[in-house]
């Protein structure tokens, strides 16, 4: 998977997005593995994996500008308080649950961001008083080539022209870019699940990037990487990029590594079976699920055979095959 600071654009046609053209963009950073999210350590990571960053900012009582993703402080850290409600030294004694680190201020975390100037930065202001001091400190730390600032994009191009901004787009894509044009927007983020090749195809021919928001579902990841995306936002980043490879894949059954687990189970084993939609087995749709995208457990009841017709649906296609039941 290609550095998000480095991942091209793929081609303004209908064809799949290429896995080395994806640009994966890890929503509040890498905080796998006992890191906490919006620190430098998260960001870190993501910069060693190759992703892009994605981070939030609030604002304290006192106008310092944090990392930080919710207004509310319990969830993260146990301290029941609202983040632009407190004083400095307040935020500046909370700690995460997780690992225990301090919250980061955005003028420490664009210190960090000095290591990888290459490496593509989406700022997201969690309030509008907030956009104008995000945009101000983009320009003054010289970070205009590689960061993006999502959200209150009028604001922000009204405060500072040459900041590069993200317009969210609710429901489905405009078929057509005009008013993100005119109003200098390089980068519309969609739902994953409804963008259609045609418009985004239309969308980058004008020089406009399409990303796909947040989500964590295989199945939307699909229908981006289907209709050419050029990004997606998540909090699996390495689940994406584990995906993307066999996300247009047909599913395999491998006959002679299935068999029963008990008197009316039977494991299904293969590949791709992401998203399955339908089994049957020896003719009968039966109760299923996903264990891996290697296996699938089936609940079967009055199957005698020694060996049975198994028959397993996705959205990338269908595959019937003959399976040896093992007693």
């Amino acid at each position: 998977m290609a550095a998000g600071s480095l991942a091209a654009a793929p081609t303004a046609t209908a064809a799949p997005t290429s896995c080395d053209s994806l640009e994966v963009i890890a929503h509040r950073g890498d905080d796998t593995r006992g890191i906490d999210q919006n620190t430098v350590a998260a960001y870190d990571k993501v910069n060693r994996n190759g992703y892009s960053i994605e981070a939030d900012v609030w604002v304290d009582a006192e106008q310092v500008l944090w990392m930080f993703h919710d207004r509310s402080t319990f969830k993260s850290t146990g301290t029941p308080g609202l983040i632009n409600q407190m004083t400095t030294a307040e935020v500046e004694a909370l700690r995460y649950r997780k690992a225990g680190s301090p919250l980061l201020k955005l003028e420490d975390a664009f210190t960090a961001f000095e290591a990888y100037p290459e490496t593509r930065v989406y700022l997201e202001p969690k309030n509008p008083s907030v956009a104008d001091d995000v945009a101000d400190a983009v320009v003054a730390r010289g970070r205009t080539t590689s960061t993006w600032i999502t959200g209150y994009t009028d604001q922000v191009r009204a405060a500072q022209p040459t900041v590069q901004v993200v317009q969210k787009v609710d429901g489905t894509l405009p078929r057509r870019p005009r008013a993100f044009l005119r109003a200098g927007v390089g980068i519309v983020a969609g739902q994953s699940g409804r963008l259609e090749a045609r418009t985004v195809a239309r969308y980058q021919r004008r020089g406009i990037e399409v990303q796909g928001r947040n989500i964590k579902k295989t199945g939307s990841w699909r229908r981006l990487i289907q209709a050419g995306a050029d990004a997606q936002l998540t909090d699996r980043p390495a689940g994406l990029v584990a995906f993307c490879p066999v996300a247009l894949e047909d599913p395999r059954i491998k006959p002679r590594r299935s068999g029963r687990t008990g008197p009316r189970a039977m494991v299904i084993r293969g590949s791709f079976f992401y998203d399955v939609q339908n089994v049957r087995v020896a003719g009968r749709e039966v109760a299923f699920k996903v264990a891996s995208p290697q296996r699938i457990d089936a609940r079967i009841k009055g199957v005698r055979a020694k060996r049975v017709r198994v028959y397993v649906r996705t959205p990338n296609g269908a595959v019937e095959r003959t399976v040896r039941l093992r007693r």
